[in-house]
């Protein structure tokens, strides 16, 4: 894969406002496609999330030792995000997808507190930050969709 370059890093600010406004403005549809579409989009805003996270660590921005926590923490939510996946799949009460969706809200969190909000660099913390709150949006959508 093609690291990100600044140029490109300029415009995933848009990116990412253009992904809440189309999930603000979502076609309406089952509540299994509301699902579907919102897991997509779980992992498309995790991963990019990542990809601004290492370009910022590339660029100098953020130290290696938090680039590691930070990557350690974002893997877990993209396996917390898994996890609910094959819940929802599975049928999983909702007592369970809340739990599941509880641990993930507290996996954000800590990826903030004990991640993000240490970056030193205030460009690569605000990139971080507006990342970090893309994602938190999507888990959002999954969580009204299942009406939790």
């Amino acid at each position: 894969m093609k690291p990100l370059t600044r140029k490109s890093i300029r415009i995933l600010p848009l990116l990412f406002v253009c992904l809440l406004l189309t999930q603000a403005f979502m076609c309406p549809g089952t509540p299994y496609h509301k699902l579907v579409t919102a897991e997509h989009n779980f992992k498309g805003v995790v991963a990019t999330f990542q990809d601004v996270e290492i370009a910022e660590f590339q660029s100098g921005g953020v130290e290696p030792q938090l680039h590691l926590k930070i990557q350690g923490g974002i893997l877990q939510v993209a396996n917390g995000g898994k996890d609910l996946a094959e819940l929802i799949q599975a049928n999983a009460t909702p007592q369970t997808i809340r739990q599941k969706l509880d641990s993930i809200y507290a996996l954000l969190d800590n990826l903030l507190n004990d991640g993000v909000l240490h970056v030193t660099n205030p460009k690569s913390k605000a990139s971080l930050e507006l990342a970090l709150d893309s994602v938190k949006a999507i888990v959002d959508n999954v969580a009204t969709a299942l009406g939790q």
